[in-house]
């Protein structure tokens, strides 16, 4: 008996001086006649089911707000700053303050009304909640409950009921075994395209929806491996129609677009499915029932029944020769109303056909490769329906193995000083037909000065220095007229020059009146070699000639080592 008077004793002694702490509170916080007391019920309030169907648990928590009767959720309308108080569960649903300081006590006159939520937490924030439901791993710190049915209360009735709504929606997926699937062990089950973060406005329990992400719902598989169940809480006021449910089992997945269904708190959204490979099988399966969850929809309305995607290539990796129209192919399998498109990173590489319905045999053709092993990149992308994952395609293709054959070539000699083209005589031609070449300048003349050479200012590799050519304003011209090709139909022109493409335009022609433009790119005023410019003749074309035009005024462009190659036979000369 002396132990536990002590022990009283000394209780006493600690509350007393806890009490010390609050304005205005009885000193003995045990005999706080007026003290507010909770107890919890969820929906209809018949018994006291927590989120997952079970009685509160102990140690459950729940935020509250005392206002004083008939005020909104403000900071004007809290009562005795008990704004966001956490009370706990032992499990019986009656809930006690966590922090004796924090007791409300109803006032001598006057009544009181209350907000509150669960599961409690402290990052609430202008009176909203943060919700979260991209973890399902424990869904009863997910599965928000709302109650703000307690108002009017007063001294004369300290024990408030508290009845909480549901607000959070749930989903339910039935997965059975179907043809060619033996066991559901290692399922898994991912939703893509709906909210996973939100927050509610504890004025109202409105619930606002924000990020959208990807959320792993873990299916528990029975024990006889031939059914599953995955229960998912969600995110109310959201259209199911803007998701992807993903079923993968041993590398195979089950893709299924759900139908329009806008999904409202408190209410449970069944789903059947079987997972076949090779056919379809008649399946009756029942809904599973959670206390206090209202069906959303008709559990048994209807099975869906989901073969393994079907909209696969053959191969991954395509490679193809170096030589102009080079071809490849992939096959792609899809269901017959599976639309599609396919597109290519890379200009050199077209495609064949570029869209379609169904399975297709798809061809890749290349233009020539003049260099090294280049790559691109095809993608094959479900349009309708867009379930599917879209299908990438490395294509190869191989560096050219020929040598290049120097089809002209013109470094512009060792000028004296400035010279007309039209009666410069120092040009060094070379190439495989150049006996009838000829050169034409107006506004431009050939120059020594400013050379792309090192030790001179910025260059570039192979650069010949001394004599260039040089366009003295906008319009300046220079032709270089009749360069034999000698019937070769793939050229690839290159040259130095210190101008932009903003600054100098390029030009061909078979006939010297058409001039078909050789675009190119070129940002810095520095020398620089502009390379490997594509030219694609008729057959049969015996000569060429190139136009370049200063089209801007300024310190003028210079132009230097004029070169065109091929890498086709030249047996024509």
């Amino acid at each position: 008996m002396k132990t536990k008077m002590k022990f009283f004793a000394v209780a006493i002694v600690a509350l007393l001086f806890v009490s010390c702490n609050k304005e205005n509170e009885i000193e003995n916080p045990l005999d706080r006649p007026n003290q507010v007391r909770f107890s919890a019920t969820v929906g209809n309030g018949v018994a006291t089911p927590r989120v997952s169907g079970t009685d509160w648990t102990a140690g459950n928590a729940i935020g509250v707000f005392a206002l004083n009767a008939g005020q909104s959720l403000t900071t004007a309308g809290i009562f005795d700053d008990a704004s966001n108080i956490r009370f706990t569960t032992n499990g019986s649903g009656n809930f006690i303050v966590g922090n004796q300081s924090e007791a409300i006590i109803f006032p001598a006159t006057g009544n009181l009304d209350f907000i509150a939520y669960y599961p409690f937490s402290p990052d609430v924030t202008e009176f909203t909640l943060p919700i979260n439901v991209s973890d399902q791993s424990d869904q009863t710190k997910i599965d928000v409950l709302y109650s703000n049915n307690a108002t009017g209360y007063n001294n004369a009735n300290h024990n408030v009921q508290l009845q909480f709504a549901r607000k959070m929606a749930q989903l339910v997926f039935n997965v059975a075994n179907g043809d060619g699937v033996p066991s559901l062990a290692g399922l898994t089950v991912e939703i893509d395209g709906l909210a996973t973060e939100g927050s509610m406005n504890l004025a109202n329990g409105d619930i606002t929806l924000s990020t959208t992400g990807n959320i792993t719902v873990v299916p528990v598989i029975a024990s006889d491996n031939l059914s599953a169940q995955a229960i998912s809480i969600m995110l109310p006021t959201q259209n199911l129609s803007t998701a992807t449910v993903r079923f993968t089992l041993n590398g195979q997945v089950f893709n299924w677009t759900p139908p329009a269904q806008i999904i409202a708190s408190g209410m449970r959204y069944t789903y059947n499915f079987q997972l076949s490979t090779t056919g379809l099988e008649e399946l009756n399966p029942t809904g599973s029932i959670i206390d206090d969850w209202q069906d959303g929809n008709d559990p048994n309305a209807g099975d869906n029944v989901l073969m393994p995607s079907q909209f696969t290539t053959d191969v991954s990796v395509v490679n193809l020769a170096f030589t102009d129209g080079a071809t490849g192919e992939v096959v792609l399998t899809a269901l017959g109303t599976q639309a599609w498109t396919a597109e290519s990173n890379q200009p050199w590489l077209t495609i064949s056909p570029e869209s379609g319905d169904g399975g297709a045999t798809i061809v890749f053709t290349a233009e020539l490769n003049a260099d090294y092993e280049r790559e691109a990149t095809v993608t094959i992308i479900p349009t309708a329906p867009t379930t599917e994952e879209r299908i990438y395609i490395t294509v190869i293709q191989a560096e050219n193995s020929n040598e290049p054959v120097i089809i002209f070539n013109e470094t512009f000699g060792t000028p004296s000083g400035t010279t007309s083209v039209a009666t410069f005589t120092g040009w060094t031609t070379t190439g495989v037909d150049v006996g009838n070449v000829s050169f034409v300048g107006t506004g431009a003349d050939i120059r020594i000065t400013t050379p792309s050479i090192s030790g001179v200012g910025p260059w570039y590799p192979g650069a010949s220095g001394d004599g260039n050519v040089f366009f003295a304003a906008a319009g300046g011209t220079f032709w270089i007229n009749d360069i034999g090709v000698c019937g070769t139909e793939n050229l690839f022109l290159s040259f130095g020059t210190q101008a932009t493409n903003a600054m100098l335009t390029v030009s061909y022609s078979i006939d010297g009146t058409n001039w078909i433009p050789i675009p190119f790119t070129k940002a810095s005023t520095q020398w620089g070699l502009v390379d490997d410019l594509p030219i694609t003749l008729p057959s049969g074309t015996d000569s060429i000639s190139l136009r370049f035009v200063m089209t801007t005024s300024g310190s003028g462009a210079r132009l230097d080592d004029v070169t065109i190659i091929t890498y086709d036979a030249t047996s024509g000369c």
